[in-house]
């Protein structure tokens, strides 16, 4: 049997390997949610007083350990026009937040109108205690922060932040909370034989990418003509301005506050994609992706290939709860992004590779 006989096989293996490194990582118990809780609380104001000034959750942990605290409240007006529920001014009170040990202890606290965040705590096993308290008056938050936050000359600082005088006196909001405890990120043994099952596999493969082009004398750089380096100047520029429209447009959402709670991260990844996919399709329907010595089915295989890597690590990602954190969409929707984007470019290769063969062969047929 020749030794590029068994080049196919090594393929499959390497591609094996790599699947079970994204199982192991994908299925690891790590990350998971210990506990999680969705729930609304109405808050209203009167002459600057919550009828309602506390409101209390419980939540068990089984093991010591550290873990992750995700933790979102934002508030929705029931009886005002707010433009931004997120700044102080637009809101009747501050909600102050403490979490408890079994023994009494504070392990967390903070205070803000609405919040969004991500933060680790070391935890013994017991009942955990979370407390909010709404606070409306000046004097009641720093008497909060001298407690649980911060010195008394700090507590005053911010206590100025807030503004308390411009608070509403009267109004009635909804408060909707979100909470997740769940294991902290760490490597476990099963992450690590992941990820190496992933390096074997990469490194692999770079290695008989390497040995194929090393042995391939006739292996030449992508050549194109005149025509085609036109073209791709043009998706070039079509690409260039598609990213920084896309990105433009991002950045003014943003400071007009109409993307609150989005991660920036794949919104800008996004502008990326679409400008790559504007270049590819140009290119393709302009018969320009292609160079004059390349094969446009080794392409489309790889782009394929590729692709499906993408959207099987997706779909392990909706599957072990990480695509959506807290009620936001995660870093983990970029693979379904590329996936799709890959998958897009090679169907319309395939679609472009019929519609030549049968034009070409009309043409003949007129002949």
């Amino acid at each position: 049997m020749k030794k590029s006989s068994f080049i196919p096989i090594i393929i499959i293996l390497e591609l094996a390997l790599l699947l079970v490194g994204i199982f192991f990582i994908s299925t690891d118990g790590k990350g998971r949610a210990k506990w999680s809780s969705l729930w609304n609380h109405d808050i209203t104001v009167t002459n600057h007083v919550a009828d309602s000034k506390e409101s209390v959750t419980e939540f068990t942990i089984e093991k010591e350990d550290e873990y992750t605290l995700a933790l979102d409240w934002n508030l929705k007006d029931e009886g005002h026009d707010l433009t931004k529920a997120s700044e102080p001014g637009n809101v009747g009170f501050v909600t102050a937040c403490v979490i408890t040990d079994p023994t009494g202890e504070m392990v967390y606290s903070t205070a803000a109108t609405a919040v969004y965040l991500d933060t680790k705590i070391n935890m013994v096993p017991g009942l955990y205690r979370m407390t909010f308290t709404y606070l409306t008056t000046e004097e009641e938050y720093i008497s909060f922060a001298k407690k649980y936050l911060c010195s008394e000359q700090a507590a005053t600082t911010w206590a100025k932040e807030f503004d308390f005088s411009t608070l509403p006196a009267n109004g009635s909001w909804s408060l909707d909370y979100s909470m997740k405890v769940s294991d902290s990120m760490s490597f476990s043994i099963r992450t690590m034989l992941g990820i190496l099952a992933i390096l074997i596999s990469v490194c692999s493969t770079l290695l008989l990418l390497l040995t194929v082009v090393s042995k391939n004398k006739k292996a030449e750089v992508p050549q194109y003509d005149e025509r085609q380096e036109v073209e791709r100047g043009r998706a070039f520029k079509y690409g260039f301005f598609t990213t920084l429209f896309f990105s433009g447009g991002v950045i003014i959402f943003d400071w007009c506050d109409g993307i609150p709670g989005q991660n920036q991260t794949i919104l800008y990844c996004l502008g990326l994609f679409l400008g790559i996919m504007v270049y590819g399709s140009y290119c393709v329907w302009h018969e320009s992706y292609i160079a004059l010595n390349q094969k446009a089915n080794t392409t489309m295989i790889i782009f394929a290939v590729i692709g499906l890597i993408n959207l099987v690590l997706g779909i392990l990602s909706i599957a072990s709860g990480r695509m959506f954190v807290n009620g936001r969409i995660s870093e983990h929707f970029l693979n379904l992004i590329c996936a799709a984007m890959l998958l897009i470019l090679c169907g319309e290769m395939l679609v472009k590779k019929i519609y030549d063969k049968k034009h070409g062969d009309a043409s003949d047929d007129e002949e």
